[in-house]
This record gives C-alpha cells, structure tokens and sequence, in this order.
C-alpha cells in the first residue's frame, strides 16, 4: 500500500507538471498570434486519463488513489486548490470507502482567459503527442481559437 500511494503521489505531481507544460504551450501560441505552433511529444499518461472537454472549454487530469495527497473535501463542496491556472482538487469516492479522485483542470470557460479550445472530445491514456495551434480570433466573441490535435 504504501509503495502505491508513493507511486500516485510521483503520478500525480508529474502530470501537475504536464499540465504546466500544456497551459504554457497555450498560453503561447495565444501570445504569439495566429499561425503560432506548438508539438509537446512524447506526452506520457502512466494512470488516470487526460481529458479535453471542448464543450466545457477545458483540460483535465483526473485518477482515483488510495493516497491522501491534499486534504479531501466534499463532492457537494470540493475545495479548490490553485496553482497558476491549475485548479487541483481530492474528493472523496462516491461509491468506495478510503477511495479518493484527485483531479487537474485547466479550465478557460472564463471569458477573461481570452482562450477558445477547438478540438475533438478525448479521453487520452498512455503516449501520444499534442499540436496546439492558434487558428485565429473569433470575430463574434474576440477569443483566440486553439486548436488541439492528437498525434
């Protein structure tokens, strides 16, 4: 057991970094403008999934542990911790008792993010590669259009 929790700790904190990494990647072909490309390769997943949520205007990360790796909230009352533009929470399992779901989000459904995500719905595990891209500017809501493909 205690080998597990150190192993999602390690997960847990690389993929906080990987997350990091795509925030930044976005955030600079937004400031670059349109035409600007970015390929973060290899992108590794070890556990949990990675998700991009168009519909929603996110990213997130989320896996199920055993380790306690922030202090767990509610599901009705989840705090959120943040750290840059990630937004980390632990809820406890719905369902399993001393089961918890750690997530990251990334979420630019805030207006002021200036980001729109134009991509396919994924649910992401393993290895793979990413091409961001900014297509452009909305003209009716003046967001930067990222563009997210999965290689």
């Amino acid at each position: 057991p205690i080998i597990n929790k150190v192993r999602d700790r390690n997960t847990f904190l690389q993929t906080k970094d990987l997350m990091h990494t795509i925030d930044s990647a976005i955030n600079e072909v937004v400031s670059e403008g349109p035409g600007s490309k970015r390929y973060l390769s290899p992108v590794l997943i070890k556990e949990g999934k990675l998700i991009i949520e168009p519909a929603g205007n996110k990213i997130f990360w989320e896996m199920e542990t055993n380790a306690i790796l922030q202090q767990p909230q509610l599901q009705s009352d989840p705090a959120i911790v943040r750290e840059g533009n990630l937004e980390m929470k632990l809820i406890e399992h719905p369902l399993i008792v001393d089961k918890y779901i750690i997530s990251i989000t990334l979420d630019y459904s805030n207006p002021g993010s200036g980001i729109y995500l134009s991509a396919s719905k994924k649910e992401l595990v393993g290895k793979f590669s990413l091409s961001i891209y900014n297509i452009g500017i909305d003209p009716d809501s003046d967001l930067a259009i990222v563009k997210i493909d999965v290689l």
